[in-house]
């Protein structure tokens, strides 16, 4: 239910630069090498950006990113030139779904400010309304079977994104199984509630600007 809209069409990579000097290109190399990593870029560096892809975000009620891996799924689509740009010039609300877990080198350590901080500080978006995170712990026996392969809880860290002026929907988002994953109904009825709002406030801002 929905279109899948490439940000470009053009035969992209990803480039990693990793904290230990190295490089890797490709996604599945750079997820291999499991060292946290500096910087990413694309190759080509500036692809073309798909028209429809930029005219989709300047639609939209709402922008949605993630959940998803932070470096290697969420960032580069912000990296192709003019998705950013639209982003930040666009009136509708930001979202973040923050990850449940830290992936090993990608966010090793990482709270959910550190994974707030570094969309911001990596690809020069600086409009972001709300950030969505869990905020229970997995049972006991899952999070030994995670942490043995080097995979932790993210701690929500709600004041501390408040701080940027961010707000900040903390909820119990686990769905447990044999993995750890987003309960998507409970996720969907987060994000209903948010556009809802969204289309409210929207609302009761075109009634103040029509008063006599």
């Amino acid at each position: 239910k929905g279109h899948v809209i490439p940000v470009t069409n053009d035969n992209v990579q990803l480039h990693a630069d990793f904290e230990a000097g190295t490089e890797m290109v490709g996604e599945t190399a750079i997820c291999e090498v499991k060292k946290r990593i500096a910087k990413m870029s694309l190759v080509p560096a500036s692809p073309e950006p798909n028209q429809e892809a930029l005219s989709a975000i300047d639609d939209a009620n709402m922008i949605i990113l993630g959940p998803g891996s932070l470096y290697t799924s969420v960032i580069p689509n912000l990296l192709v030139p003019g998705v950013v740009e639209h982003i930040n010039k666009s009136e509708a609300m930001v979202v973040y779904i923050c990850n449940v877990m830290t992936q090993p080198g990608e966010t090793d350590d990482f709270n959910a400010l550190d994974h707030v901080k570094t969309i911001l500080e990596k690809t020069g978006l600086n409009k972001l309304d709300t950030v969505i995170v869990n905020s229970r712990r997995a049972a006991k026996n899952l999070m030994s079977k995670y942490e043995a392969k080097n995979q932790y809880w993210v701690p929500p860290t709600v004041k501390k994104i408040e701080e940027l002026g961010i707000r900040v929907v903390a909820a119990d988002l686990l769905s447990e199984s044999d993995l750890l994953r987003h309960n998507p109904n409970t996720l969907a009825n987060i994000i209903a509630n948010l556009v809802i709002e969204k289309k409210n406030n929207d609302t009761d801002i075109k009634d103040l600007s029509n008063e006599d």
